[in-house]
């Protein structure tokens, strides 16, 4: 793909998707936290992993802020594996605004494998790399 050409299908998505702006619907997350509390009486324990952010998205204040909220949120009843900002990818790295490359899962997964594993032995309601 043309440079100008992914510029454009990014600015697309991102615009369709709301990355942006991360207007959440509180009936979706209420729907997710169910979800996150049916997981835990199951399994006992939860891990929520937030993907990492395509560095090429720039999130607007309000954007950051509600995100925060929702994680304080998820929190309460899960651990959370925040890897939105704290990553090893770099732009060239994601196929598009969400997703990376088939070549950067073996990193992805030893990254989410020692989240997992901190996880497990400390108890924590937070993790990152």
């Amino acid at each position: 793909i043309r440079p100008d050409e992914r510029e454009r299908r990014l600015q697309r998505q991102v615009k369709a998707m709301g990355m942006y702006d991360l207007d959440f619907h509180p009936s979706a997350v209420a729907d997710f936290l169910d979800v996150v509390r049916r997981a835990k009486q199951l399994a006992g324990k939860v891990l929520v992993m937030i993907s990492p952010r395509n560095p090429y998205l720039t999130r607007s204040p309000a954007a950051r802020a509600r995100l925060a909220e929702l994680l304080k949120a998820i929190r309460v009843e899960a651990t959370v594996l925040d890897l939105s900002e704290k990553h090893p990818f770099g732009r060239d790295d994601f196929f598009d605004m969400a997703h990376l490359l088939p070549d950067c899962g073996p990193r992805l997964s030893e990254i989410v494998a020692g989240g997992v594993l901190r996880a497990l032995t400390s108890g924590a309601t937070e993790t990152s790399r």
